[in-house]
C-alpha cells in the first residue's frame, strides 16, 4: 500500500513541475506536433533510421505549411455606444497571415527580440522629477522641431525590463513619425541604462510617474491631444491608466489608450508560462534590482522603506518570485498574488471610464497568453463598456504580427488607424466618448 502511494505521490509531483508545459502544449495543437516532428528527425538521423527521417522530414514541413494555409479575420469586439462604434470603422483589418517561416506564435516572438529594425532612430533624453524627487527618463524623437505645438503626440510604454531601442518600438515609432506625431518614450526607473536615484522602483498598478509624465507634457503642449500606447507590460500599464485615471481626458488632453500584447489574466497565468521564456526578463529584473541595491540598503537603514532580505535576488528564477521578493516589499502588497489581482482589476475599472482603449492580442501568443475563459471575460467587459476596442488575431505571437511584406505590420496599422482616428475626431470636435 505504501508503495502505491509512493508511486502516486511521485507521478504527481513530475505531473506538478511540468504543468506549465503541460498547459502550454495542450494550447497548441501545431506547435506541439511540429515539436515531436522535430525530436524525432534527431532521433532517425542519430539511429541512421532513414525511412523515418524521411517521414519526420514531412511531418515537420507540414506542420509549417498548413497553419499558414487558413486565413482568417481578426475578431473585433466594439463596445456599444455609437461614438465607439463610429471609431471602429476606422480600421482596414486585412486578415492576417503567417509567413511560413514565422508560422508559429513562438517563432514570432522569438524573431520580435532576436532582431533589430533595420533603421536607426535617435532619441533625446531627458530626465524629469518624480513626485518623491527621483528621476525617470522620456525618450523624445530626434528632429521634430518642425512639428507644430499642437501637433498630437504619442506616448510610448516599453515592455517589462526594455526602452526606446526595442525592436517593436523602433517599427512602430519609424511608422508614427511619417503621420507627423510628436513621439516620446517613457521609460521606466532604472531601465534603458537609467539609474534609480531614490528607493522607488517601478509597478503596473502604481502610477505617480506616468501622472507626473503625462502632466509635464501637457504642460509644454497644452493644446496638443495625448494617446498613450503601451507593449506588453506597458500595455498594462496603458490599460490601468485609462481605468483609473479618467481625470486625464479632461486635465490633459489624454484622449486615448492603446494596449498591445497586455496580459489580462496575470493571476491565473502567471506560473502558466515556460520559464525558458521569461527567463531573460527575469535576469534583466534582477539586474536592475541589483544595479540599484545601494540606494535601497541605504534607505533601510534609514528607516524610509520597510526593511527586507535583498539577497533573495540570488534565488530569484521566475519573474512571481521577482516580484514577490521586490515589488510586493517596496508597494506593499505582500504577496505576488494581491499584486496580480490588484492589476486584474481592469474589469471593474475600464467599464467606468470615459476614455476610449483599442487593445489588440493574438491567441497564439506564447507569453500574454488568452484562455478562452480570459476571451471570454474580456467580451463580457467589453460589452459593459462604453468606449472599448478589442481586436484579437489567431496568429501574430507576443508583439508580433510579422508578415512577408516590407510594409507596416498588422498591429502598427491597426494602432495608427486608431490614433488618426481620435485625433481626427479631436481636432473636429467631435470627440464625445460616454459611459453608460
Amino acid at each position: 500500500m505504501n508503495n502505491i502511494l509512493l508511486c502516486k505521490s511521485f507521478i504527481y509531483s513530475i505531473l506538478l513541475s511540468l504543468q506549465e508545459y503541460i498547459y502550454f502544449f495542450k494550447r497548441r495543437l501545431w506547435f506541439t506536433l511540429e515539436f515531436i516532428s522535430f525530436i524525432g528527425i534527431f532521433y532517425s538521423f542519430v539511429t541512421l533510421h532513414f525511412i523515418l527521417l524521411i517521414l519526420f522530414c514531412i511531418c515537420f514541413i507540414l506542420t509549417l505549411v498548413v497553419p499558414t494555409l487558413t486565413v482568417s479575420n481578426p475578431q473585433i469586439l466594439i463596445s456599444s455606444n455609437e461614438f465607439t462604434q463610429k471609431l471602429s470603422r476606422c480600421f482596414s483589418l486585412k486578415p492576417f497571415k503567417s509567413p511560413i517561416y514565422l508560422s508559429d506564435g513562438i517563432i514570432q516572438t522569438i524573431n520580435v527580440f532576436a532582431t533589430r529594425f533595420p533603421i536607426k532612430l535617435e532619441f533625446d533624453r531627458e530626465f524629469i522629477n518624480g513626485y518623491d524627487n527621483g528621476k525617470f527618463a522620456v525618450d523624445w524623437l530626434s528632429n521634430q522641431q518642425t512639428l507644430s505645438e499642437n501637433s498630437p503626440i504619442l506616448l510610448v510604454y516599453h515592455g517589462l525590463a526594455g526602452g526606446s531601442r526595442e525592436s517593436y518600438i523602433q517599427r512602430f515609432v519609424y511608422y508614427a513619425k511619417q503621420k507627423n506625431y510628436r513621439i516620446v518614450v517613457y521609460t521606466y526607473r532604472g531601465c534603458a541604462g537609467t539609474k534609480m536615484t531614490t528607493p522607488r522602483a517601478y509597478n503596473i498598478t502604481c502610477l505617480e510617474d506616468s501622472v507626473t509624465c503625462i502632466n509635464y507634457i501637457h504642460s509644454k503642449y497644452p493644446t496638443a491631444p495625448i494617446i498613450t500606447v503601451g507593449y506588453s507590460m506597458g500595455g498594462m500599464v496603458s490599460t490601468t491608466l485609462c481605468g483609473r485615471l479618467d481625470n486625464l481626458r479632461e486635465s490633459c488632453n489624454l484622449i486615448g489608450c492603446v494596449a498591445i500584447s497586455a496580459t489580462w489574466p496575470s493571476l491565473s497565468t502567471a506560473n502558466a508560462i515556460p520559464q525558458v521564456f521569461m527567463d531573460s526578463f527575469t535576469k534583466s529584473l534582477v539586474k536592475i534590482a541589483y544595479k540599484n541595491q545601494d540606494i535601497f540598503l541605504n534607505a533601510m537603514k534609514e528607516h524610509k522603506i520597510p526593511s527586507f532580505d535583498y539577497h533573495l535576488m540570488d534565488y530569484v528564477t521566475t519573474v512571481p518570485q521577482f516580484d514577490n521578493n521586490f515589488d510586493c516589499k517596496l508597494f506593499g502588497f505582500g504577496h505576488y498574488e494581491t499584486y496580480y489581482y490588484d492589476i486584474e482589476q481592469w474589469y471593474h475599472f475600464l467599464p467606468k471610464s470615459s476614455i476610449p482603449l483599442l487593445a489588440i492580442n493574438s491567441i497564439d501568443d506564447p507569453i500574454a497568453i488568452m484562455p478562452s475563459y480570459t476571451i471570454q471575460r474580456v467580451k463580457n467587459m467589453v460589452a459593459s463598456s462604453s468606449n472599448v476596442i478589442f481586436i484579437l488575431t489567431n496568429n501574430g505571437g507576443h508583439l508580433g504580427w510579422v508578415d512577408n511584406s516590407n510594409k507596416v505590420s498588422f498591429v502598427d496599422e491597426a494602432t495608427l488607424e486608431y490614433c488618426n482616428e481620435l485625433v481626427k475626431l479631436f481636432n473636429s470636435g467631435n470627440y464625445k466618448p460616454t459611459t453608460f
